[in-house]
């Protein structure tokens, strides 16, 4: 811990009082703030920092699928090439 605080000898750690009273001054003059605030303005300045919240309520939803609309009934055509005298019915096309 002392090699860590950057005390290489034993002689060099302060008294309990001396850091005691150092530590309330660091505490009080937010420095860790403001260092963590010049932190984030230099390196994400002009940035947008987002997140991303979910909610796991559940949703009700059906437990079957919803039954098909019955297909439309065609009229019923005969086969083959109409009579000469008989109308041709024109469908329209895909277009109109």
């Amino acid at each position: 811990m002392r090699r860590l605080c950057g005390w290489e000898t034993a002689g060099g750690v302060p008294s309990e009082a001396t850091f005691s009273r150092a530590f309330a001054e660091f505490a009080a003059s937010d420095l860790p703030g403001r260092l963590h605030a010049a932190l984030l303005d230099r390196t994400l300045k002009g940035h947008l920092a987002g997140h991303v919240s979910r909610d796991s309520t559940a949703i009700g939803g059906r437990e079957s699928p919803a039954p098909k609309p019955a297909p439309t009934a065609r009229p019923k055509r005969r086969r083959g090439r109409p009579h000469k005298n008989e109308p041709r019915a024109e469908e329209p096309c895909r277009l109109q």
